[in-house]
C-alpha cells in the first residue's frame, strides 16, 4: 500500500467492509481483524510526556516461547494485521525482526511505531516488507530533544526514510510527534524537518494523561499552537499532516464531543467494533485485552498468555463477560480515549444510510 494521503490512511471507514462480513456470524465464528503487541515494558527513552509512565518502571518481556505461541495462534485464526507497538519500545525485543518475518510470511501486514534508535542497518529489509512505520520525532533542538527523551541521539529521528526508501517501496514511513510542554511552541518546524527529511507525513499527538501524572497541555498552551496553526495554515500540505483536525478538536487527541449523539443504529446497545472482533491488545505481562485505554486493568483482561494460549482465551466465557461489561460501558456514554469510537461511527452512518462508504471523515480518530 502505498501512501495517498493521511485520509486515505486513517480513514475509519475502512472497518466497514469488515462489518459487512463478519455482522451475521456468530461468535465463535469471529476472530481478531487485528492485534496489537506492547510485547515489552523496557524503552532505551525515559521521555518527559510518555503515556505509559509508572508501567515502563518494570522492564517485562513476554518470553520468546510466548511470542512465538502467539505468532502462530494469529496466523491460525487468520487475523488481518499486527501493530508492534507500546508499553515500551517493540524493537528492544531480541529478534524482533525474526519475528516480524514469521509474522509477513505467515500473511499477515505487519506496522511499527518506533523511536528507531535500535533500528540498524540488517532490520531494513525487513522494514521494506510492512505496511507501514511510524517513528518518533521530538524536537528540532538537540537541548530539547534531550530534555524529552533522556537520549543522546537527536540526528537519528530524521534519518530513516532516506534509508528505509533507498529503494522502490510501498512501505509508508511516517512520522509522529507528541506535542508536549518542551515542544509544543516547535509544531511548524518541525513539520517542516519531517517533510524535509521524506517521511511521507507527520502526525500530532497531544499528550494523553492515561495515567494522571499531569502530562497534558496547558490552556496557555493549547492556545499557542492554535495560534500557530491558523498563522502558517496555507504552508502545511494538510494531506501530509493532521493539523487541521487538531485545530477541529482544539488540540485534544481525541475529540470532546458525546460519541453517542447522532447514534441511531447498532451504537446504543453495543460497541460494534468489539461485536466484529476488530482488535486485541497484548500487554508485556501476558494479559490480553479488548479496548487500549484497559490495557493493564486486570479487571477487563480476556485472560493470560501465561496460563493459555491465545487461541483458547478468544471466545472462552471470561472473554464473553467483559464484552458486556464493555457494552454496558460503551450504552452508558462512559468510553473515551478510545479509537474504536471511530470505527462505532462510521458503522453506525453505514448502517443508517447517513454517509456514504467513501466520505472522509476522520474527525474522531486522528
Amino acid at each position: 500500500m502505498s501512501f495517498k494521503s493521511l485520509d486515505v490512511l486513517l480513514n475509519p471507514n475502512k472497518i466497514i467492509p469488515h462489518y459487512d462480513s463478519r455482522a451475521n456470524l456468530a461468535r465463535k465464528n469471529i476472530f481478531p481483524i487485528s492485534a496489537e503487541l506492547h510485547w515489552t515494558s523496557n524503552c532505551n527513552y525515559d521521555c518527559t510526556h510518555c503515556s505509559y509512565g509508572s508501567r515502563r518502571k518494570t522492564t517485562n518481556y513476554l518470553t520468546k516461547k510466548i511470542i512465538e505461541t502467539l505468532i502462530q495462534d494469529l496466523i491460525h485464526m487468520n487475523c488481518k494485521a499486527v501493530y508492534l507497538s507500546g508499553g515500551g519500545e517493540p524493537t528492544v525485543v531480541k529478534k524482533w525482526g525474526q519475528y516480524t518475518e514469521q509474522l509477513v510470511s505467515g500473511g499477515l501486514e505487519v506496522a511499527l511505531i518506533t523511536n528507531g534508535i535500535a533500528i540498524l542497518d540488517k532490520h531494513i529489509d525487513t522494514i521494506r516488507k510492512m505496511n507501514y512505520i511510524a517513528v518518533s520525532v521530538y524536537s528540532t533542538q538537540e537541548d530539547r530533544y534531550k530534555e524529552i527523551t533522556g537520549s543522546k541521539f537527536f540526528n537519528r529521528q530524521f534519518s530513516l526514510p532516506k534509508k528505509i526508501k533507498s529503494s522502490k517501496i510501498d512501505t509508508i514511513v511516517g512520522a509522529r510527534c507528541v506535542l508536549n510542554m518542551t515542544n509544543y511552541d516547535e509544531l511548524y518546524e518541525i513539520y517542516c524537518s519531517a517533510i524535509d527529511a521524506g517521511f511521507d507525513y507527520i502526525i500530532f499527538i497531544p499528550a494523553v494523561d492515561y495515567e494522571g501524572r499531569g502530562v497534558f497541555l496547558k490552556d496557555s498552551w493549547i492556545d499557542y499552537v492554535q495560534r500557530i496553526i491558523v498563522e502558517m495554515f496555507d504552508k502545511f500540505d494538510h494531506s501530509r499532516t493532521n493539523v487541521k483536525s487538531l485545530l477541529k478538536k482544539k488540540v485534544k487527541h481525541y475529540s470532546n464531543n458525546n460519541y453517542l449523539d447522532g447514534i441511531v443504529c447498532n451504537g446504543s446497545e453495543l460497541c460494534s467494533s468489539i461485536k466484529i472482533g476488530s482488535s486485541v491488545f497484548f500487554n508485556y505481562d501476558g494479559g490480553v485485552y479488548l479496548c487500549q485505554p484497559d490495557i493493564g486493568n486486570k479487571e477487563l483482561e480476556i485472560g493470560n498468555l501465561y496460563d493459555k494460549c491465545f487461541i483458547d482465551i478468544w471466545n472462552s466465557d471470561r472473554h464473553y463477560e467483559v464484552i458486556e461489561i464493555l457494552n454496558k460501558r460503551w450504552s452508558g456514554g462512559n468510553c473515551k480515549s478510545c479509537r474504536s469510537i471511530a470505527f462505532n461511527k462510521a458503522i453506525n452512518g453505514h448502517c443508517s444510510d447517513l454517509i456514504n462508504i467513501n466520505t472522509v471523515d476522520i474527525d474522531y480518530f486522528l
